[in-house]
């Protein structure tokens, strides 16, 4: 062993010990306040800037399950993990972004609850960045082989494509909704496709059925065609 494994070595126990009290700190780092305690930053400070040895690994043991946490109440984690079922895939996105964005230029967090909130943005961009590039790639293999045409709310010539997603994202409730809608009329892709692709969240042809009627009969609720018969 060598000089400086050796002194890595040594300082891993004192790692490990800033990891178990920035742990004890729980929530209270989100918060961003200026009296947080200081041993979740210190550990970051270690990890980023002094690049400690054994400081990035015990980082990421330290944080795992609460980028987890974050994970599993994201709005759109039922797509993302539709997408990959391994939360462990999103997890090592979220410090392989923390990691290159501090590599390209040297991150500052004067707080612990900052450092929470880049991190928890590096998770979304992992997540948002997944589901954008499948969605695309799903829609491209898709595409020859449709048949059915795409799901319209009887509103062709009237408004643009734009305001009519925005009037039917109104019209939705919850994020499936939402997202089984852009598949259909966005994407093109029948309701069969659709749960052929995404069968973790969409497993029956008629579930999607009902959610697109549903939807429908809102919009036409919300936005009845106007009468220019003149009678």
């Amino acid at each position: 062993m060598d000089a400086m494994d050796a002194m890595g070595a040594a300082g891993i126990p004192e790692l490990r010990a800033l990891c178990e009290r920035c742990l004890r700190e729980g929530p209270v780092g989100q918060t961003r306040a200026e009296d947080e305690p200081s041993s979740c930053l210190e550990l970051f400070r270690r990890a980023l800037h002094v690049r400690q040895v054994g400081a990035w690994d015990q980082l990421i043991e330290c944080l795992t399950q609460r980028v987890q946490g974050w994970l599993r109440h994201h709005p759109y984690a039922f797509l993302a993990l539709a997408y990959i079922p391994d939360e462990a895939y999103y997890v090592d996105g979220t410090f392989a972004r923390l990691f290159e964005t501090n590599a390209k230029k040297r991150l500052e967090f004067p707080t612990p609850g900052q450092a929470f909130w880049y991190l928890r943005r590096c998770l979304n961009a992992a997540i948002i960045d997944e589901c954008r590039a499948r969605r695309r790639d799903v829609a491209y293999e898709a595409a020859p082989a449709l048949a059915a045409p795409p799901f319209e709310p009887g509103v062709e010539g009237e408004i643009d494509a734009l305001e009519l997603l925005h009037r039917l994202k109104g019209c939705t409730h919850h994020e499936r909704e939402w997202w089984a809608v852009q598949l259909r009329l966005d994407d093109g892709l029948p309701p069969r496709t659709i749960v052929e692709r995404f069968p973790a969240v969409f497993p029956d042809v008629t579930e999607v059925q009902r959610i697109l009627a549903r939807v429908l009969a809102r919009y036409r609720r919300r936005y009845p065609r106007a009468d220019t018969s003149g009678e």
